[in-house]
């Protein structure tokens, strides 16, 4: 009896600890494969088993070293009928020779760190996730941007001196209609990383015309203003779920610089001069928390299809108010400070909340 429970006991041990997927045993399980490829540039294996002896994309294929123990198990992540190519951790890709046996997986346990503490959290069915660096880009629509600003005109009627400026407003602007996201992200192991990126927003290209002075009705003011901002952030981030979906949090900051321009012309009606009358451009810079959360669809090695939403808490602005050119006409009544009045006119500031909504692809190297 002793010597039949030595012998369950050593059978036990020899199963691998690493968790080996949820499939059902069948031909391609009672499969030996080896490694004959190794591309340490990509990370990229490939072994001499394909579609033709049972195996599938995204499968795990489990490797062992020459003695017998678990290196790691790694999806399948290209396939023909006579190979197939796994994408492995940087940390074990030393490991990878070739040789190397490989089978796949049949069974499914729980992950064990102690067999092998560089596989890291499990994706569903065990498989141990890989390790991607990524370029991103994209588009991205700021519902509410870190910024915003008064959309204002000119307008002389009605004005009573002394009170009265010769600025109105028309709205708030703090929504972009253009933007683009670009992204450099690394993974330091199986579930953090790190992203920088480069976000640039564009807001609504606003233009009003109205009467100069309604003492000469056949001169008009054009007043159009234009506002855009670059934001750099830097976030940490986690990956989460599983292929073919994953979802990636993150946690950072983020710097945001903005510019509001703002430059009214005046045109006699019949002719198409222009006279420059005010060219003045707003500058503001905020530092802020970023919180983004997203969606990747996976598609290839690594790459991925990404939607996300970021809510972005601008915290410290500073910045200047800086004129390129200002030439008031010499006949509006000194009883006000223009400079003044066109700076708290537009009114350029920080957002309490910002949002953006970016649409990446996001691609593996």
């Amino acid at each position: 009896m002793r010597r039949l429970l030595l012998i369950l006991l050593a059978a036990l041990s020899a199963v691998p600890a690493q968790a080996q997927g949820n499939y059902p045993r069948d031909a391609a399980g009672d499969q030996d494969f080896q490694i004959y490829s190794v591309n340490k540039a990509k990370r990229t294996v490939v072994v001499d088993g394909g579609s033709d002896a049972g195996l599938t994309v995204g499968r795990p294929l489990c490797f062992y070293d020459k003695g017998s123990q678990l290196i790691g198990c790694f999806p399948i992540t290209g396939i023909h009928k006579d190979e197939s190519s796994i994408q492995v951790p940087k940390a074990v890709m030393p490991k990878m020779k070739k040789g190397v046996l490989a089978r796949a997986a049949v069974q499914r346990q729980m992950p064990s760190r102690l067999a092998n503490p560089t596989a890291g959290p499990a994706y569903p069915g065990g498989t141990s996730r890989p390790v991607f660096s990524h370029f991103d880009f994209g588009y991205v629509f700021a519902p509410v941007m870190p910024f915003a600003y008064d959309a204002i005109f000119w307008d002389m009627t009605g004005r009573q001196p002394g009170k009265d400026g010769v600025w109105k407003k028309q709205k708030t602007v703090n929504q972009s209609i253009a933007g683009g996201h670009l992204a450099f992200a690394t993974q330091l192991n199986q579930l953090m990383g790190f992203e920088l990126g480069l976000i640039y927003r564009y807001s609504e290209d606003f233009v009003r015309f109205t009467d100069f002075d309604a003492a000469d009705p056949g001169l008009g003011a054009s007043t159009r203003m234009s506002a855009l901002s670059f934001s750099v952030p830097l976030t940490l981030t986690e990956r989460l779920g599983g292929p073919p979906v994953e979802f990636v949090l993150g946690q950072g900051f983020e710097a945001d610089m903005s510019q509001v321009r703002t430059r009214v012309d005046t045109l006699r009606e019949g002719s198409t001069e222009r006279t420059r009358l005010v060219d003045y451009l707003s500058l503001l810079n905020t530092v802020g928390l970023r919180f983004d959360f997203a969606a990747a669809l996976r598609f290839g090695q690594g790459s991925s299809v990404k939607l996300g939403v970021a809510a972005i808490l601008p915290l410290a602005p500073f910045g200047k108010q800086r004129i390129v050119s200002l030439h008031l006409p010499s006949n509006l009544p000194a009883d006000r400070d223009q400079e003044a009045d066109l700076v708290a006119a537009i009114n350029h500031r920080k957002s309490n909340v910002a949002v953006d909504m970016p649409l990446t692809v996001s691609l593996a190297f």
